[in-house]
């Protein structure tokens, strides 16, 4: 579905009919405003769709995780240290949507609120009511950054930069890294001794990796 929303948002901002780089409002002010909601739109959805696949992949490796120290077999988990960084790594890999899932699309800065400023406080309400929105970019609409917020005295918004053509390459490599953990957890498991492992955990009968 991330996919779909990614082409989707190719098709429908970008195209060779209207470039909002080179077509600027004043030439078809209602065009440009439908791409630009039509992007908020699409930008939300998949916001929305990519925090809630992390948090369920988190779950399924700790799932997974919890699995193995259940079969005795700790000694192929990653450290304490190196579980944290992979961790870390992952959520850093998308932060500036969470931000902005946490701060606009799911709920205002005041439905979760961690000290926000001011500015961050009004941009979450004005861009939910639509009163502010995208700004173009190079390559498309983007939300966020300096250039599309407001600013009350001199606070700038917490609300970073996001948008989905140049990010979705960024994305793909996110999942990848994702895949690669799953799979060097399931690979060590495949290497262990079945009957040691049958030794360790007396209920198990028989072992079948496929």
């Amino acid at each position: 579905m991330l996919e779909y929303l990614f082409d989707e948002e190719k098709k429908n901002t970008w195209n060779t009919k209207f470039n909002p780089k080179k077509d600027w409002p004043s030439k078809n002010l209602d065009l440009f405003e439908q791409k630009r909601i039509g992007f908020t739109v699409r930008t939300m959805a998949y916001t929305i769709l990519l925090c809630t696949i992390e948090k369920d992949i988190k779950r399924q490796y700790l799932e997974l995780q919890k699995n193995i120290k259940q079969l005795h077999c700790t000694d192929i988990l990653p450290l304490k240290t190196d579980q944290y960084q992979l961790l870390k790594s992952r959520d850093e890999e998308i932060e500036e949507f969470k931000n902005w899932r946490n701060k606009i699309f799911a709920h205002t800065a005041y439905g979760s609120s961690k000290k926000d400023n001011i500015s961050t406080q009004l941009n979450s309400v004005k861009y939910l009511y639509g009163t502010i929105g995208p700004a173009i970019g190079e390559k498309s609409f983007y939300l966020g950054g300096n250039q599309a917020c407001l600013m009350v005295g001199k606070k700038l918004p917490k609300l970073p930069k996001i948008d989905i053509i140049e990010s979705h390459i960024k994305i793909k490599k996110h999942f990848t890294e994702w895949e690669k953990m799953f799979v060097d957890l399931l690979e060590k498991l495949q290497k262990i001794d079945k009957e040691d492992l049958k030794r360790k955990n007396k209920w198990i009968k028989d072992i079948t990796f496929k």
